[in-house]
């Protein structure tokens, strides 16, 4: 996915999950979803739809493109096994792609109402609760004969989740506001921190969400006032919020830190204003915890960071490897003319290896900008290492322990064998310099499904399922401003002429195209750990 469109993605689920926190109405939270998928596709062509379910029957939700004759036709009918591919998918609760309606014979008594408003395609996606409840249909209709791609069932499946929290929510509201605690129940629950303050920044009443942020209990919190928890330097920002309460009624939003129960700091967005309350004046303040945002924020600056530098190595490489080609040639032809001269040859075989390390190295640089893989097969990462394991053992110095823990049945991946094997004697080498005393080097394999919030942090990954190597020593660690660095080209923090610094940006290459991510884990004395994350081969998980 192209980092614009990545972007507009995170900017368009946050929009939409505030939009469901808030409270907005669903009529408005639906239309929003549809009209955020319709502008990340970018296509003129694409409509969207949303159906909701009630009975047998499905009712119109949200479809700003399509033809309001076609809304009001389709609005009401009844679900069933062969009732186009939104009555068909609500019927069976799996996905319905329908990519010819006119020949596909779900749509047989359908294509008809379909074909007549310009509609060729239709894939329809059940939205199911949390409780795997079907609520209705996510659908993306074509007026041309069309297949969706990885990018498109991508973002159905992102935004027919949005559909279902949206959904889901409004029912739980209808279902609450029969309650008496309906007020209390949607503060406790709410994922938003709330918190009501005295004006001296004494905390009266806080939801577990704000006392989750800061790894407290809501006991606990309650015994603190908004400056025990947060850091001195914002001290300055927060009086002119105040001040802007004391004009306005209102503060924020802003951003700042709270300080958590273990001491590390958290990003938070704040807004609030003034409430009454048995005739006292308290503070309202709504409280967003920004951790997953910030992440993904520099997940995608890091990406577009290291493209751009792919770019320019890459042609800076190509150019420099013609003038290194030229310059060889004449080194070569001025060694047959010197053939008797003994002193003109040696200082014509040392300008040789001169060039012939040149060469060396914008061939590393060129692989490092190479895009997609050359020689990609079906690999057994496990059995790579194992013929590895005596070669890594001889890199390393006597002082230095290897030790191995595989995973017995490690997913396979689709990589270039070779490729992995550089990256492997580069992270192994990497890990002797790092322990000029000794040491262990550890190389391990496991089989890794991410987490929601890898996937979040992450919106590029097209898979869940992916091995994880890991690469870990114990050697002398690296400070966090040298490994926001390390995969850089040329960086290096060893003495002048002792590397090339790019070793680590051959694995980054590597691990990129073959559509992984890697991961540094490293402090001061104790040590660093390189994980890869490969995806797991689609042949295997067909084979599934």
């Amino acid at each position: 996915m192209k980092a614009n469109k990545l972007s507009a993605l995170l900017e368009a689920q946050q929009r939409v999950i505030e939009e469901i926190a808030l409270g907005a109405e669903l009529e408005v939270c639906l239309r929003s979803i549809c009209e955020h998928i319709e502008s990340i596709i970018d296509s003129p062509d694409a409509k969207s739809s949303i159906l909701l379910l009630e009975g047998q029957q499905l009712r119109h939700g949200a479809a700003p493109r399509l033809p309001t004759a076609y809304c009001e036709a389709v609005d009401g009918i009844v679900i069933g096994p062969s009732v186009g591919s939104c009555g068909t998918a609500a019927f069976t609760g799996q996905q319905v792609i329908a990519s010819d309606i006119e020949h596909d014979p779900r749509w047989s008594d359908y294509k008809s109402l379909a074909l007549e408003h310009g509609l060729r395609s239709c894939w329809s996606t059940p939205i199911v609760s949390s409780r795997q409840k079907i609520l209705g249909t996510f659908a993306i209709y074509y007026s041309q004969v069309k297949a969706p791609d990885r990018f498109h069932l991508d973002l159905i499946s992102r935004f027919t989740h949005l559909s279902s929290l949206a959904i889901e929510k409004q029912q739980n509201v209808a279902e609450l506001r029969t309650s008496e605690n309906y007020s209390r129940t949607l503060f406790e629950t709410s994922p938003i921190g709330l918190a009501l303050c005295r004006l001296d920044g004494q905390l009266v009443d806080i939801n577990p969400a704000y006392a989750n942020i800061i790894g407290r209990s809501v006991k606990e919190t309650l015994a603190l006032s908004s400056r025990d928890i947060t850091p001195e330097k914002y001290k300055e920002k927060d009086l002119f919020q105040l001040e802007k309460l004391e004009l306005t009624g209102a503060y924020g939003p802003y951003e700042k830190e709270y300080i958590h129960k273990d001491g590390h700091l958290v990003p938070v967005r704040l807004s609030g204003m003034y409430l009454e309350r048995n005739g006292e004046c308290f503070i309202w303040s709504s409280v967003e915890d920004i951790t997953q945002q910030r992440d993904s924020e520099q997940v995608l600056r890091r990406t577009q960071k290291m493209d751009a530098i792919g770019q320019l190595t890459g042609g800076i490489a190509h150019d420099f490897n013609n003038i290194l080609g030229i310059v060889m040639g004449n080194l070569q032809i001025l060694q047959k003319q010197c053939a008797s001269d003994n002193e003109a040859l040696e200082r014509i075989e040392s300008a040789l290896k001169g060039t012939r390390r040149g060469a060396e190295i914008t061939r590393r640089l060129l692989r490092f900008s190479r895009i997609e893989t050359q020689g990609s097969k079906l690999t057994d990462v496990n059995s790579i290492i194992r013929n590895l394991d005596e070669l890594v053992a001889k890199s390393l110095t006597v002082s230095i322990n290897l030790q191995t823990q595989l995973s017995n049945d490690l997913w396979r991946v689709s990589v270039d064998p070779g490729d992995l094997e550089d990256a492997m004697l580069n992270l192994s080498l990497n890990a002797r310099d790092a322990m000029p005393e000794g040491g262990t080097l550890k190389i391990e394999t496991q089989n890794k499904v991410l987490s929601d919030r890898d996937v979040t942090c992450n919106p590029g990954n097209k898979s869940r399922d992916f091995i994880m190597i890991s690469v870990s020593d114990n050697g002398i660690g690296m400070t966090d401003d040298v490994r926001d660095r390390a995969l850089e080209p040329f960086f290096t923090t060893k003495q002048h002429g002792a590397g090339t610094g790019l070793g680590l940006s051959m694995v980054y290459g590597f691990v990129q195209r073959s559509g992984g991510q890697i991961k540094i884990y490293s402090e001061p004395g104790n040590g660093t750990a390189f994980h890869l994350f490969l995806p797991k081969a689609e042949e295997d998980e067909q084979a599934a």
